[in-house]
């Protein structure tokens, strides 16, 4: 294949990682979870991780197991315990090209350096803190009402 003919085969897959992960935002913002996606933040609730009595350890095993799963390139056991809405939105493949997308601009996975569940709007929600070459990222896993991860997420950590 030719250089230009390459180019526009990477680009489209940009595009279409990106148009995956816009829905999944679409998604999260019609659900109500967040109340800032387009600033490329997260509004954490007034209580923050302090309201946790409802939240088991089983999320925060997932959501970190769903990060470790992302950093080793495994991403059909990433995108596992997906609920059906994320599954439809958001494939083990395009999963693996948003990885690639996100790691291209702030560096290679290094650690996960902390985790915090928090109660937001009337989700239960993991924060994993993760460190990579050139920034320190959190990367939100939302859970819906059955536990399985319904909402994915990431944006500079605070």
């Amino acid at each position: 294949m030719n250089r230009n003919k390459l180019t526009r085969i990477a680009t489209i897959t940009a595009i279409i990682a990106g148009v995956s992960l816009l829905i999944a935002g679409v998604i999260g913002i019609a659900s109500g979870m967040f109340e800032s996606i387009a600033a490329g933040t997260f509004h954490i609730g007034q209580n923050g991780g302090a309201d946790n009595a409802n939240i088991d350890e089983k999320k925060c095993i997932l959501a970190e197991g769903l990060v470790d799963s992302m950093a080793k390139g495994d991403f059909a056991s990433a995108t596992k315990d997906f609920d059906a809405t994320m599954k439809a939105v958001l494939s083990a493949e395009q999963l693996g090209q948003s990885w690639a997308q996100t790691t291209a601009r702030i560096g290679a996975f290094k650690s996960r350096t902390g985790s915090r569940e928090a109660q937001e709007a009337g989700f239960q929600t993991v924060h994993v803190i993760c460190q990579f070459d050139k920034a320190s990222w959190d990367i939100k896993v939302t859970f819906d009402k059955d536990g399985k991860i319904g909402g994915l997420y990431g944006s500079p950590a605070k």
